[in-house]
């Protein structure tokens, strides 16, 4: 209803709890509209319950999500172009994603270690090559 604000977020199918003041909210929109502030500066993270992050841009779009310590949610990864995960499930079948980070020409995506593996995908989920290492590894 208008007026109130979500206690949840779905993702995947799944519904994620919201904990945050919503006060931080507004604080998070006056910096978007904030000229002074560089691009990086005006990018917003969510973390999620299990310790992973998802980045947004200004507009909401998406950036880049990360689980360092933990792993994303399969809800979220599979709402990536189905080539792209089809890919890394059928020739890194022990690997995880730990990072995925959208850039110009589609995806960079970290898998885990020990040998993290790096590669690139198109916007549409095609490899395109094996990254090298740290070359696409920004935040």
């Amino acid at each position: 209803s208008i007026g109130t604000l979500p206690q949840t977020l779905k993702v995947g199918g799944r519904d994620w709890r919201i904990r945050t003041d919503f006060r931080d909210i507004l604080k998070i929109f006056e910096a978007m509209n904030d000229r002074e502030l560089e691009h990086e500066e005006k990018i917003y993270t969510i973390e999620l319950c299990s310790g992973a992050n998802l980045d947004f841009d200004r507009m909401g779009r998406f950036e880049g999500a990360y689980a360092n310590k933990s792993t994303l949610p399969d809800g979220f990864i599979n709402s990536f172009p189905s080539l792209m995960i089809g890919y890394v499930q059928k020739h890194y079948p022990d690997k995880v994603i730990k990072k995925i980070i959208r850039k110009s020409y589609g995806y960079y995506i970290k898998l885990s270690k020990p040998d993290p593996v790096e590669l690139r995908f198109s916007k549409t989920g095609d490899y395109l090559r094996e990254a090298n290492k740290n070359e696409d590894d920004e935040q």
